[in-house]
């Protein structure tokens, strides 16, 4: 017969594995289950003043640049804080990758705070496809 303390063990013994092959693999640590149910059910205050004090939301702005480097700007009216060196951008028929992103203060315009640049992404790296939403359209 299965004890309550047996079960407790058991889902912390897989989610432990779990846990620690993701921050093997992607070098990024998930939270605990229980927690991480918590934190989406219950925004923080200051989340929702933050995200008051922006305004509102509006479409981001592309721009092409003509650099050696970067090829892609995109201006947006909230920071991509989930955007960082492990992620790929697919649009205008290019693979892109995440360069450098800027938070502008006050002195920006009132709509855009942050601005990310891209590069077109070399075609000798792997890339992993998942489901996403579409960026841009054509």
């Amino acid at each position: 017969m299965l004890r309550p303390l047996t079960i407790a063990l058991a889902y912390f013994a897989v989610e432990g594995v779990v846990r620690g092959l993701a921050a093997f693999i992607s070098g990024e640590v998930l939270p605990k289950l229980p927690l991480a149910l918590v934190a989406a059910v219950h925004p923080k205050p200051s989340e929702q003043r933050a995200e008051l004090s922006l305004g509102r939301r509006t479409p981001d702005e592309i721009e092409v640049v003509h650099s050696p480097d970067i090829k892609l700007r995109i201006r947006s009216c909230r920071p991509k804080s989930s955007w960082d060196e492990r992620i790929t951008i697919f649009g205008r028929d290019h693979l892109y990758e995440w360069l450098d992103a800027k938070t502008l203060g006050p002195q920006g315009s009132s709509h855009i705070h942050c601005t990310v640049n891209l590069a077109i992404k070399s075609s000798a790296e792997a890339v992993i496809t998942i489901p996403t939403k579409q960026c841009w359209a054509r």
